[in-house]
């Protein structure tokens, strides 16, 4: 009996090594795991860390957050994503492709090229960047109207908020605003001769003569436009009316026909021709060439000198500022007024 109890206790403490063995294994290869499930909306453990980081950085470490309260946000929002394809609430793909594109530009323009953008996050390539994107605002356009219906007919008292303002300020969460400032400039812009100008819509209107012949627009964006984009999609642009695109383009693309070449038309960036692709509800797909008129380096230094003759009478006390704002446009007034 005795042995029998001691073989026993033998096969017991070999399980509990192996056990121990296996798991201790299992922690060192441990990639990632899913946190929780709401619907088909899955939060993986590194989705914890990752937004805990975020929020504490933005907040600048003022706001301190458990793992716990983390995953009960996280939770709070695949709830609501969850809820709203219950509630059939609709988001058109259109919506999130405009909003994908919105983002696409303003990270280029943070980052000065889509490349770095596809490089900064670790994405293959700029297709695998907007699936990516499309997913995260498809989701957040979800929750925003699920929130809104939810609140859609809930009122909110001024003692209601006062006490909540309270209870942020005495925890100390009351969110920080920057400081602003503000600042004036004035801007001389060099501009080219008229024959540079005549010549610059002439080539346009070549282009969109080739193009309604049959040329590829893609082809000709790639050769002629002056787009730093135009490598990467050819020109090409998801347009709805709160796009943050100049309004010569918007008005351009919201006048033409499905496949309609415009006539060249300039905007503060150059001269432009532009054709549409194709109508989706409220958006526009569309593609443009622009070629941005050459300046002589001898009219570029020219304005270089008026403007640093014009900051130094300012610096000097002969002007100031605002008058030299204003003889400025009256310059440009006489030109007008002459023209």
């Amino acid at each position: 009996m005795p042995f029998k109890t001691k073989i026993l206790k033998s096969i017991s403490f070999l399980l509990f090594i192996s056990l121990f063995v296996q798991n201790t294994i299992a922690q060192k290869v441990k990639i990632d795991a899913v946190g929780v499930v709401v619907g088909k909306n899955i939060v993986l453990d590194s989705d914890i860390a990752k937004f805990k980081l975020e929020l504490e950085n933005s907040s600048e470490g003022k706001i301190k957050i458990s793992d716990c309260e983390m995953l009960e946000q996280l939770m709070l929002q695949k709830l609501l994503a969850h809820h709203a394809v219950v509630d059939s609430i609709v988001v058109s793909d259109a919506e999130v492709d405009s909003q994908v594109e919105r983002n696409i530009q303003f990270f280029s323009q943070e980052y000065g090229s889509i490349e770095k953008v596809v490089e900064a996050y670790g994405f293959n390539d700029i297709e695998d960047l907007k699936i990516e994107l499309f997913g995260i605002e498809k989701e957040n356009a979800l929750i925003q109207k699920e929130q809104l219906q939810i609140t859609e007919n809930i009122d909110v008292t001024p003692e209601e908020i006062r006490i909540y303002f309270t209870g942020l300020k005495d925890k100390g969460e009351l969110p920080e605003f920057p400081a602003e400032i503000q600042i004036a400039q004035l801007v001389l812009n060099a501009e080219a001769t008229q024959e540079e100008l005549d010549r610059v819509v002439n080539k346009l209107l070549k282009i969109k003569k080739e193009i309604e012949a049959g040329s590829s627009f893609k082809m000709k964006a790639i050769i002629n436009s002056n787009d730093p984009g135009v490598t990467d999609n050819g020109g090409r642009y998801s347009i709805d009316k709160n796009s943050q695109f100049i309004k010569e383009f918007k008005e351009t693309a919201f006048s033409l026909d499905v496949n309609q070449v415009s006539e060249p038309f300039k905007s503060k960036f150059g001269y432009h021709i532009l054709q549409l692709h194709q109508i989706r509800g409220e958006t526009r797909i569309a593609s443009h060439i622009l070629i941005q008129p050459e300046i002589p380096q001898e009219k570029l230094d020219e304005t270089k000198e008026k403007l640093e003759k014009i900051k130094t009478d300012i610096d000097s006390g002969v002007i100031t500022f605002d008058e030299a704002v204003k003889n400025i446009l009256k310059i440009k007034t006489l030109r007008i007024m002459q023209v």
